[in-house]
């Protein structure tokens, strides 16, 4: 393990390789002289929002990283901390398209056909992320659903 180096540890050799490659550079040349400061002022907006979007995916890459048994800063993670926190749990019979016209004829008693078959497995999501797949069965009078397939403990506790 000593041989791996911490975040603050890279980020210094990151910084002093920057500052080494800049000492590198010849100062002479000014690529922003021959461009003037109203096409800069019109391109920074568009950089910025480039930028933003690549960041956000990097974030997006790093929480979808496996970190093994450990978690990102080294230490375990204490799983009981989070048991007793409230989640919301959806199930989703299936979906369908239609108009507004096909809408505002509905009466009661109307049927709308589904997306789903009905021996085709239900999702079960938590935070619109799928963490185990079912049946709908009912229970006195009310729906239940019934586990059939099921992700692991490591990656349901990484979807919430």
């Amino acid at each position: 393990m000593a041989d791996i180096l911490s975040k603050e540890e890279l980020d210094a050799l990151l910084g002093q390789m920057k500052q080494d490659d800049d000492e590198d550079e010849a100062p002479e040349d000014d690529p922003f002289e021959a461009v003037g400061a109203e096409a800069i002022e019109e391109e920074l907006p568009e950089s910025i929002a480039a930028a933003e979007a690549v960041e956000a995916a990097e974030d997006e890459e790093e929480e979808a990283l496996d970190w093994g048994d450990a978690a990102p800063s080294g230490r375990e993670v204490n799983v009981e901390m989070i048991l007793d926190i409230p989640i919301k749990v959806s199930v989703e019979l299936g979906r369908a398209r239609m108009t507004v016209g096909d809408l505002l004829q509905f009466g009661q008693g109307a049927v709308i056909e589904l997306d789903h078959l009905a021996n085709d497995l239900i999702d079960l999501t938590v935070n619109r992320k799928v963490v185990a797949q079912g049946e709908v069965v009912v229970i006195n009078e009310n729906f239940g659903f019934r586990v059939i397939e099921v992700d692991s403990v490591r990656d349901r506790i990484r979807k919430l």
